[in-house]
């Protein structure tokens, strides 16, 4: 049915002092109040506006002449308003032509607003300026649906206040009899009745009736702003050209559409919604108008798919231990959380939507039925995926999550709920837990998150045939991701909503600890105080921090070692823990690994290593220092420095502090010897020589992970690398060489002996979840892990920036003729399970 739109340029103060403009955002000064989201549908309707420096002062007073101007606009009169400023109002303090008259001409001919009578009962005066109070206020929404005062009952102003209450009138706002009205409580009084019933008095019912449409529909005030049409929403996120769907077709949205009653419209999929249009026919407002008594959430007890024809009891849905029965329809519609399906299976978590319609029998007799307007299946694309980082919206980019999975984009439409609770994208956090559903662009439409961490050491781990379970701290946890956790090791376990393990980090017992390695301790060692010989003996303790990364010397009781031989025995140790006394002071060595354990590598995998008769598991987390100096015969050159996992090499000396199989801590004692160097990977930045009496250097310079790296090559290598420009910032691989790299690829084919690269057109798929990558043209299944690949972005001017692994997904659904990948591996020294392990790729833009 066809209403009058509301002018959009609308304002609530008087002119000049208070003149106004539209707001295209939220005013300033309402982030926060809890009136926000009122005084912003409102804003965008055109119902109310700020003022012209941007604020909105939602607690200023409003008077009786700005809410004449609001009760007239939302009720559709506007023009009316306009077309009567002219008009001598029959108030003799409303003057002719002020910018408020044809408001107060049109309020007070419709009955929402009444003058001051004077001491013959006359009506005279309407007070235009002057504040008006809550009770007012709500008098005058109330009107505006329809109640009025004389049907109502009960004695002013309590009757007024009691109705409203009941057809819930107050929700958000504090019920302050007697006092003035602010233009925040306005604002959410008014919002509130936007989408209550209109009513009108049926004198035969001595009651207030609802008042119907030609089709019998429920009209409510909102329908008073424009035209307005019922309609099923059939995608619960505007398209990239910010159409809306609404029964299966795309339509044109104005710009400041909205969500009306602070819902999201990810939440109203499957929803039969109230839409107001403007003159134009752009979707201005949908208004989610279902009650509770209509919703039903449950399981499938059998599959239902879509009908061409109407099934009395046709959809059966588990509700705890009752099964119900509903009505299809062939109007019925059948949603995924992003899609419209076709059928969905049994057992399947579903909302279902249910409405009443009016049938006829063949001897004309009208009967409402209750049918199943839609039924929603809660799906997810990621499930029990752990939350790696999110990255802020800018001007030109959307929000995103960044998942164990891959990453999706985030808008103000994502419904957020953290542990069952309704949050904001800022709310999330590292680690949290998450089940995402999102459409075919890749935005999220719900995110529902999971923050629940439990620590401990892995007692017992039990293995069934349908799930591995691990027992911490006495409870036993049931797995849901294959994670591999080691017994006796200690971690922190991320529990989805089920209180199953969804994801894990390793804890290292002393990675922020004081964990050491002593070089040299004296025993009744005399103290020097401000270069003064001082009569004060100490056990002097010089060690290497590997918290610090220096060295560093601790005075221990004098009594601690009881000669230097005994001192002698502690040398050499790598300290795990000390102990302490009550006061935290050190007093001598808990939990320590002699370095004199060592034993040698063999097997070395990127997962494990044997020495000895016993395997040890590393990763990541393991801390890998280099102790081949530790153990020199002058005590003053002995040292320990940080050092990584390809110190770890089959042949190398090594001594291991473990959590069970688990390597927290490798100290290498002595290096493996007759290796080549490990392949390095970058982009190239440069090459270079520098000369001294030695001879020369020659070095190629790399950008390696975002870091400028020079690597020590040979002349041929340099030379092939000048052949290069440096603007290009081609994909370097350098390998080979005890000293220095004897071999360079600048990866474009498989040409080198021991180097696997490609450079392909596309990638033809990727799984974070697998941890693997395969590219056009190239058979091989890469590895890809957050540890050991590095992902560059190249634009198209070649300049280069660090991405993530995430990038590969984004990469995956481009199209091929906008990008190309390049893939460099060294499977010599980079491989699992025969697999190459991706070491570099770059993602370059045509």
């Amino acid at each position: 049915m066809k209403k009058r739109l509301v002018s959009l340029v609308l304002a609530i103060a008087v002119v000049m002092s208070y003149a106004v403009s539209a707001f295209a955002a939220t005013p300033t000064d309402v982030a926060g109040n809890k009136n926000q989201t009122a005084i912003e549908e409102l804003v965008a309707l055109g119902v109310i506006n700020g003022y012209t420096d941007g604020t909105f002062k939602p607690e200023n007073k409003i008077t009786r002449a700005e809410l004449a101007k609001i009760v007239v606009e939302v009720t559709g009169f506007g023009k009316t308003a306009e077309a009567l400023k002219n008009v001598k109002s029959k108030f003799t303090d409303v003057k002719v032509n002020e910018w408020y008259t044809g408001y107060i001409n049109v309020a007070e001919t419709k009955g929402y607003i009444l003058g001051d009578k004077d001491k013959n009962g006359k009506v005279t005066k309407f007070r235009p300026n002057d504040n008006i109070k809550f009770e007012e206020v709500t008098a005058i929404i109330l009107r505006a649906i329809g109640y009025q005062d004389a049907h109502l009952s009960g004695n002013w102003p309590y009757n007024v206040v009691v109705k409203a209450d009941d057809i819930g009138l107050f929700s958000k706002v504090d019920i302050a009899q007697g006092t003035l009205a602010s233009r925040g409580v306005v604002s959410q009084i008014v919002n509130n009745g936007l989408l209550k019933q209109m009513v009108a008095w049926d004198p035969e019912k001595a009651n207030f009736v609802n008042v119907k449409d030609p089709n019998n529909n429920n009209v409510f005030l909102i329908s008073k702003l424009g035209t307005t049409e019922w309609a099923v929403v059939t995608a619960n996120s505007l398209d990239a050209q910010g159409k809306i769907e609404l029964n299966g077709t795309r339509q044109v949205t104005a710009s400041n559409f909205i969500v009306t009653g602070g819902a999201k419209l990810a939440d109203l999929l499957g929803h039969r919604v109230l839409v107001l249009k403007t003159n134009d026919a752009k979707v201005l407002a949908v208004s989610d108008l279902i009650s509770a008594d209509n919703v039903v959430t449950g399981k499938l007890n059998a599959s239902v798919t879509k009908t061409t024809y109407a099934i009395d009891n046709g959809l059966e849905v588990k509700v705890g231990s009752d099964v119900l029965k509903f009505n299809l329809t062939a109007s019925t519609q059948l949603f995924s959380n992003t899609n419209t399906v076709y059928s969905i299976a049994k057992d399947a978590d579903v909302t279902v939507y249910l409405t009443n319609i009016v049938v006829t029998n063949d001897y004309g007799d009208k009967t409402s039925k209750q049918v199943v307007l839609s039924v929603v299946a809660n799906t997810f694309g990621y499930q029990n995926v752990k939350l790696e980082s999110t990255v802020a919206a800018t001007s030109t980019a959307k929000a995103r999550v960044i998942t164990g999975r891959g990453a999706v984009d985030v808008t103000d439409a994502t419904v957020i709920t953290i542990n069952g609770e309704t949050k904001t994208f800022a709310d999330l956090a590292k680690n949290d837990i998450l089940n995402v559903a999102f459409n075919t662009d890749k935005v999220a439409t719900v995110i529902n998150a999971t923050r629940n961490v439990v620590e401990g050491k892995i007692d017992a781990v039990r293995t069934t045939t349908e799930a591995k379970y691990y027992t911490v701290n006495g409870v036993e946890y049931k797995e849901v991701n294959s994670l591999g956790l080691l017994p006796e090791a200690t971690y922190k376990l991320f529990l989805n909503a089920d209180k199953n393990v969804a994801a894990a980090e390793l804890v290292v017992p002393g990675s922020a600890g004081n964990v050491a390695v002593i070089l040299s301790i004296k025993d009744h060692a005399q103290i020097v105080e401000n270069g003064i010989l001082t009569n004060t003996f100490k056990d002097v303790v010089t060690y290497y921090s590997l918290k610090d990364d220096k060295v560093l010397s601790l005075n221990l009781d004098d009594k601690t070692y009881a000669d230097q031989d005994a001192a002698d025995l502690d040398e050499k140790k790598a300290v795990i823990e000390w102990k302490t006394d009550n006061s935290g002071n050190v007093t001598g060595i808990k939990t320590a690994v002699a370095l004199s354990s060592a034993g040698t590598v063999s097997d070395k995998s990127d997962s494990s290593f044997k020495k000895g008769g016993s395997t040890y598991y590393i990763n990541a987390n393991t801390l890998v220092y280099d102790a081949t100096k530790a153990s020199e015969a002058t005590k003053s050159d002995r040292k320990v420095s940080k050092s990584d996992l390809t110190k770890l090499a089959n042949g190398a000396e090594v001594a291991v502090y473990a959590s069970g199989a688990y390597a927290q801590y490798v100290f290498v004692t002595k290096s493996s010897t007759g290796d080549d160097l490990k392949a390095a990977f970058g982009t190239y930045n440069d090459a270079y020589t520098s000369v001294s009496t030695s001879g020369t250097v020659y070095t190629v310079e790399l950008n390696v992970n975002g870091k400028a790296t020079g690597f020590k090559v040979t002349q041929a290598v340099y030379d092939a690398a000048k052949a290069h420009k440096t603007a290009d910032h081609e994909l370097v691989a350098l390998f080979g060489g005890k000293d220095a790299f004897d071999g360079i690829e600048f990866p474009g084919a498989k040409t080198a002996t021991h180097l696997h690269s490609i450079w392909s057109d596309k990638i033809t798929a990727v799984s974070q979840g697998t941890n693997s990558l395969t590219v056009d043209g190239d058979a091989s299944n890469y590895i890809i892990n957050a540890t050991d690949t590095v992902v560059y972005l190249q634009a198209k001017d070649n300049t280069v920036t660090v991405g993530n692994l995430y990038d590969l997904d984004d990469y995956f659904y481009k199209n091929a003729a906008d990008y190309d990948v390049i893939v460099a591996s060294f499977s010599k020294d980079y491989s699992v399970a025969d697999k190459p392990v991706a070491k570099a790729i770059v993602l370059k833009l045509k």
